[in-house]
């Protein structure tokens, strides 16, 4: 019982106990005080500003950063008010005024797992020279108030010049962005984080550099990370984060000390530098070699190039040595010649660096076939069991193919292949693959090969494949694409397009004319006809030469102008693909009858003409039984040719 008293006792005036031996313990945090560890507070505040000295008029910016301790006792902090939940109050110097930014007097919040830093940041100007420029940031729990005993948690010290021309105040006025908030948060063996922002540029990313001492190591990295606590802090779109992988150039098992600086700017950002002990070689051997080709399929025979490229600090000094296939030789390239034969082949590159082990890298060539041309089915099947289904037809652009051909069950589209060696196994012959792809009236669907039309007990005829099977249904201006595949590398392809449509349409149509060789202004009849086990239902639209309307026949008055007319038919039935039929109308200004004329020259007496017959077929007689005298000849004229005889002299 005694035992546990005395427990209780301890642990109730333990705080005051500390008090009381513990005078000296200072909570002050400053540019000089950066033993955080010694601190009882689980909260680390960074008190910066991003000037040391300043004009009067002349803006500046302290930034406060509050975040929560990696590791801390909560059952002591509260008997000093210390825990997660703080309230700030800045003490300014006089002639300063605040002119903006997000704090306030007694300002704060609580911190927890889900939010481990919070971000403030106070503007403004001296109005007046205060003699000293002091700044000092207090905290209390969250019942702070005006008569509270605050506890000190930074204080920042600021020169107040700019009288003189040559004052580094003056001079600041040129020179680029460095930060008015930036924090190193953390250097490990693993990476170096934190975070840079200047206020007069809230979205712009800045640039870092690295520095081991005085020894620059990375150089104008983009610190543009999101952060989600500092744009929840007002810190413009919150990408001002940086994360880097620690280089290899710092692990070499000794005490390395680690610095950040905006770049361009010369101090280092708060927090820095940061010591780290990492087991290593110190980088020297950091290289690590790729191989690129000019052509990764190259035909047999051909010539391609392969190229070295290296990654890493220590890539300077190191040689490479090439292998495999039957190539030598060293350099950062090497042309080769592609194998005679079909097949993938590996090449390697060794890279070289005294003191550090060989790396290797490899590339694999692949040589495709010699191929014959390739040729192209695509059908569809009325799908079933692979020993099952039924072949519909094999496709054309423009086919119509009835929805009963499916007689209410699911459809194959498939590709077949002839040409080259032929083989349904995959990766045998000179293709290995094969893909479908249909398309049209909101559908679509991917097949794939290869695959045996009517079964794997059936001999391959082809490289098949198909897709996976669909209901068809009812639509035009479907398109099924097949394409062939080696290695990847595609060969061929084909795209039909076609309709399904519902109802067959078997119909042709046609027309007749009562006559074809009217004569100028007279009345003849055009007469649709059609042919074919599906004329039901077609209905037929005129046209041409200024003529309209609908029906089998139409009426139609030849133009008044000799030549030849074009007249057409559109025959439709639903579902159906329109067709069209045409004739060709020759208006003559005769009517269809010449009456042959007759005329004579010379003596009439001697010719007794005949014309007998009809139209088109006209014979043209001399019945005379006279002969012209001697020296004399008589002649005539049917159109344009003519006709003679003479006697002899």
């Amino acid at each position: 019982m005694k035992k546990d008293i005395l427990v209780y006792v301890w642990r109730f005036f333990t705080p005051f106990l500390l008090l009381l031996f513990l005078p000296n313990v200072s909570f002050a945090f400053n540019e000089a005080d950066k033993d955080y560890n010694s601190d009882i507070d689980p909260v680390l505040f960074y008190f910066t500003s991003d000037k040391s000295e300043v004009r009067l008029g002349e803006e500046l910016v302290l930034t406060i950063v509050a975040m929560q301790r990696s590791s801390f006792d909560p059952r002591i902090y509260p008997w000093y008010g210390f825990d997660l939940d703080f309230r700030l109050k800045v003490v300014v110097p006089k002639g300063f005024v605040q002119t903006g930014g997000n704090y306030y007097d007694y300002i704060g919040e609580k911190l927890s797992e889900n939010k481990r830093v919070a971000i403030y940041e106070l503007r403004g100007k001296f109005e007046k020279d205060p003699g000293e420029g002091i700044f000092q940031l207090l905290r209390w729990g969250n019942t702070a108030k005006e008569d509270n005993k605050f506890v000190s948690r930074g204080v920042l010290k600021l020169s107040i010049t700019g009288l003189e021309e040559d004052s580094p105040a003056n001079k600041r006025m040129a020179q680029q962005p460095c930060g008015t908030g930036a924090v190193l948060e953390s250097v490990s063996c693993n990476s170096i984080s934190g975070w840079v922002f200047d206020s007069s540029e809230p979205n712009l990313a800045l640039k870092i550099d690295i520095y081991e001492g005085n020894t620059l190591i990375l150089g104008e990295v983009l610190a543009d990370n999101f952060r989600q606590d500092l744009k929840d802090a007002g810190f413009g779109n919150g990408n001002h984060g940086f994360n880097i992988t620690t280089p290899a150039i710092l692990k070499n098992g000794q005490n390395r000390s680690v610095s950040v600086k905006v770049s361009g700017c010369t101090g280092e950002i708060w927090n820095s530098p940061q010591t780290i002990n990492c087991p290593g070689d110190g980088g020297s051997c950091d290289f690590n070699p790729t191989v690129s080709s000019t052509n990764n399929t190259p035909s047999g025979g051909a010539q391609f190039t392969l190229n070295i490229s290296c990654t890493g600090f220590d890539c300077s000094g190191v040689t490479y040595t090439w292998g495999g296939n039957g190539i030598s030789g060293t350099g950062t390239t090497k042309q080769v010649t592609a194998p005679s034969s079909a097949g993938t082949y590996t090449y390697t590159v060794t890279a070289s660096k005294p003191g550090c082990t060989d790396k290797t890298a490899n590339i694999n060539i692949i040589v495709p076939p010699i191929v014959p041309p390739v040729g192209i089915t695509l059908s569809i099947w009325k799908a079933g069991n692979a020993n099952e289904r039924t072949k519909i037809m094999d496709l054309q652009n423009g086919d119509n193919i009835p929805i009963s051909a499916f007689n209410g069950g699911q459809a194959n589209w498939f590709i077949d292949i002839s040409g080259g060696q032929i083989s349904s196994s995959p990766g045998s012959g000179n293709y290995n693959y094969v893909s479908l792809y249909l398309n049209g009236n909101g559908y679509s669907n991917q097949g794939w090969g290869p695959e045996n039309v009517t079964g794997a007990g059936s001999p391959p005829y082809g490289l098949h494949g198909r897709d996976g099977g669909s209901s068809p249904s009812v639509g035009t201006g479907y398109q099924l694409t097949g394409k062939v595949f080696f290695n990847g590398t595609e060969l061929a392809s084909k795209t039909i397009t076609f309709n399904i449509v519902s109802a067959p349409c078997d119909f042709n149509p046609g027309i007749t004319s009562s006559t074809t060789t009217p004569s100028a202004n007279s009345s003849f009849t055009l007469i649709a006809t059609c042919s074919g086990a599906d004329c039901s239902g077609v209905t037929y639209t005129w046209g041409g030469n200024g003529i309209s309307g609908t029906g089998t026949t139409k009426q139609v008055t030849a133009p008044s102008n000799t030549g030849t007319y074009t007249y057409t038919v559109i025959a439709s039935k639903s579902g159906c693909t329109d067709k069209t039929a045409s004739i060709n109308i020759i208006v003559d200004p005769h009517n269809g009858s010449v009456q042959p004329v007759i005329l004579t020259k010379g003596y009439p007496s001697l010719m007794d003409i005949e014309i007998t017959g009809m139209e088109g077929n006209w014979l043209i007689s001399d019945k005379s039984t006279k002969t012209p005298a001697q020296g004399y000849e008589w002649w005539y004229l049917v159109g344009s040719k003519l006709i003679k005889t003479s006697t002899p002299a």
